[in-house]
């Protein structure tokens, strides 16, 4: 990954609000040759890893598919957060992944908030 940008973000701590949207924006480099690309992101909370509700995991949806090793590409993806999620604090863990393992991991510490 070369850049890396999270909105509500001040270093390696994000407040995230519900009902708002949330963009995360990368500019990476291609490990690998892979024809899809699957997002997936968790919260985990006091060691239990649940779940963020309402993510696209299509990852071709916000990066162009296919890609090639080598190659520079440019990952947006936005999400507006569900108002029925609780106010917590938890260890963020977002993962790109190609046909042939991790190509991103993103680790954070969030709190989401009214």
């Amino acid at each position: 990954m070369k850049h890396l940008e999270l909105s509500g973000c001040s270093g390696s701590h994000c407040v995230i609000h519900k009902g708002k949207d949330f963009m995360m924006t990368a500019d990476l480099v291609s490990n690998q040759d892979t024809k899809k690309v699957h997002v997936k992101i968790v919260a985990d909370v006091g060691g239990l890893k649940l779940p963020i509700p309402g993510v696209d995991e299509d990852g071709c949806k916000h990066i162009k598919c296919p890609l090639t090793k080598g190659e520079e590409a440019k990952f947006t993806y936005s999400m507006n957060i569900p108002k029925l999620i609780p106010n917590i604090k938890a260890h963020v863990i977002a993962t790109l992944s190609g046909d042939h393992g991790v190509m991103a991991c993103v680790n954070v510490d969030g709190e989401v908030k009214n």
